[in-house]
């Protein structure tokens, strides 16, 4: 059914599974910083050439980092690395997720009552880079989630936290960097 030269779904969750194993036994510390990292990493890779297609043929449609970048350093800071993963953790990864489970929804809804809440303002607010940076995270934010649920819900909560913190950090980094530069 599938040509010799085409990655089928199976090769695909076969490899996912193995990356779960992988970071299944990492250091809670080490786990957030690869999910923030690789996630930072995906995002770039994506929206990038995403923006810049899109900016090309809808130049409208595109959200300049500046207009993303409209306040204080100290006060986006607060923001965006501080208040929003505590929050946002609360209202979707928690709220969400702990009612799949108390509804014993499959992970896959699981999964999907988190992503979408989280997605949806994150699309809104800057788009191209939001709606990757949106289901790029909203999917892991509820992996890293529902990971550490296994251990207690307090230590699925901050781990959530500080995963969502550094990437909003590494975000802000590079917002600062560009910004500055250009």
């Amino acid at each position: 059914m599938y040509p010799n030269n085409k990655i089928m779904p199976s090769q695909i969750l076969a490899y996912l599974r193995k990356a779960h194993d992988r970071l299944a036994r990492w250091p809670r510390a080490n786990f957030c910083i690869a999910l923030a990292v690789g996630n930072f990493v995906l995002v770039v890779l994506f929206a990038i050439p995403i923006a810049i297609y899109v900016g090309s043929t809808y130049p409208n449609r595109v959200v300049p980092f500046h207009t993303v970048w409209d306040s204080e350093w100290w006060m986006y800071f607060l923001d965006s690395v501080i208040m929003a993963p505590l929050i946002e953790t609360l209202l979707i990864q928690v709220l969400f997720i702990e009612l799949a489970l108390r509804w014993r929804l499959s992970l896959r809804y699981q999964y999907a009552l988190s992503v979408v809440p989280f997605f949806l303002p994150h699309a809104l607010r800057a788009f191209p880079y939001g709606v990757i940076s949106g289901i790029c995270m909203g999917f892991s934010l509820a992996y890293c989630y529902l990971r550490w649920r296994k251990h207690s819900r307090r230590s699925a909560f901050w781990s959530t936290v500080t995963t969502h913190a550094l990437y909003n950090a590494l975000v802000m980094a590079s917002l600062t960097a560009s910004i500055t530069i250009g």
